[in-house]
């Protein structure tokens, strides 16, 4: 797996957590930073996605007009086709638990082996876990509607691919 462009959305308010949890200190970083240095590898760009700047890390704002992660989803969409033409990305949360870049590679294979997948998130028996994503810039034409669904907690077309893995096809 080549390395892919890492947004750590990082717009939250940190309301339970007590303080801005971005830019807590994890291994002697910044915890957004630790959670993309971690899964964007040796070459891979880290990008920030919403309001909290963390040292000298290119940030982004969240998309406007919509609410909540998919905000920092369709934004990171939209900046990985500007700068870098269409392709994959990760999208994580600032607040993954040591993540690790093999959790990426059953994402990554979900959408390597089925033609028209434009997502690849995780799916146990109980919910969905949305974070990390990957995703393919095709996405971007689908990113409105899905918006809409995923406000509503509902997902679109999704399908089981690999085990505890599912995918989303645009529509």
């Amino acid at each position: 797996m080549s390395p892919i462009p890492v947004y750590v959305l990082v717009g939250g308010s940190s309301r339970r957590f007590g303080a801005d949890k971005a830019s807590h200190p994890v291994d002697g970083e910044p915890w957004a930073l630790h959670v993309g240095r971690r899964l964007a590898g040796p070459g891979g760009e880290v990008v920030l996605v919403g309001a909290t700047a963390v040292g000298g890390t290119r940030r982004i704002d969240d998309a406007v007009g919509v609410e909540g992660p998919v905000a920092g989803v369709l934004s990171a969409l939209r900046d990985r086709l500007a700068t870098l033409g269409s392709g994959r990305l990760v999208v994580a949360s600032c607040d993954l638990i040591y993540p690790d870049p093999a959790w990426l590679a059953p994402l990554w294979d979900a959408l390597d082996q089925r033609e028209g997948m434009v997502a690849a998130a995780y799916h146990d028996a109980e919910r969905w876990h949305p974070l990390p994503l990957v995703l393919e810039t095709s996405a971007l034409p689908a990113a409105p509607a899905s918006a809409s669904a995923a406000s509503t907690g509902s997902p679109t077309a999704a399908s089981s691919s690999a085990p505890g893995t599912a995918t989303a096809r645009s529509t």
